[in-house]
This record gives structure tokens, sequence and C-alpha cells, in this order.
């Protein structure tokens, strides 16, 4: 009986998110490719750092060490 449930939730679920127009979207490309990226944060090795830098990394966005060499600057300062 518990099956079943699980399988009709799931399936009123979807239909839900079905109805409402939502649907998963691929990579948005961003407008700093080919720019040189400055990224700095008060707490480098954080959760959202670290999804930063793996989506500027993924998206081929050079990033540099100082602030003066960098096109772009994306300066992080809470915590």
């Amino acid at each position: 009986m518990m099956i079943v449930r699980t399988i009709v939730l799931g399936g009123l679920v979807s239909l839900f998110l079905a109805g409402c127009g939502f649907h998963l979207r691929g990579s948005t490309p961003l407008p700093i490719i080919g720019q040189d990226v400055y990224f700095s944060s008060k707490n480098p090795y954080g959760e959202l750092e670290q999804i930063i830098t793996g989506s500027l990394d993924s998206a081929g966005v050079a990033r540099v060490e100082k602030a003066a060499d960098a096109e772009v600057s994306l300066i992080i300062n809470g915590t």
C-alpha cells in the first residue's frame, strides 16, 4: 500500500510541475566568457565559492590572481 501511495504522489507532483511550466534548463552562457576575471571572497573554501569557481572554470573563464589584471572583478564580502 505504501508503494502505491508513493507512486501516486510522485505522479501528482510530476503532473503539477509539468502543468505549471517548470522544466530543467541547460547551462546559461556567461557574458564574461573571453574576459579575464578576478574572484575574491572572505571564505575562499566555502560552498558558494566552490560552486562559483567550478562554474567559472567549466565555462572556460580565465581567472587572474590580481584585480588590476582583470577586466571583470567578482568580490563576495559576506560571511
